[in-house]
């Protein structure tokens, strides 16, 4: 099975085999950044939806961190004023 690696400008997403340079080059001068991913896949569709499973892990994963942030902050808010209070 190949390995594919991936260009990204904005929303815009391609999937090039690893070994196709010239293409790579051809992406670059238009702005694609390539991401540090590389699957190996059979085929460029397959390939294409496992890095957005990963992109899609890694935003919920982010979102998850924020979340509990946010509700550790609220605790600690809250028991500081309880703790105010009961002075």
């Amino acid at each position: 099975m190949p390995d594919y690696c991936f260009f990204q400008k904005g929303k815009d997403v391609v999937v090039l085999e690893r070994s196709d340079v010239e293409n790579a080059a051809l992406l670059a001068v238009k702005g694609f950044e390539k991401q540090f991913e590389e699957i190996e896949a059979s085929n460029p569709n397959r390939a294409l939806a496992r890095f957005k499973a990963l992109h899609h892990e890694d935003s919920t994963a982010l979102q998850t961190y924020s979340g509990n942030v946010l509700l550790m902050s609220a605790v600690s808010v809250i028991g500081l004023l309880a703790a105010l209070i009961l002075r």
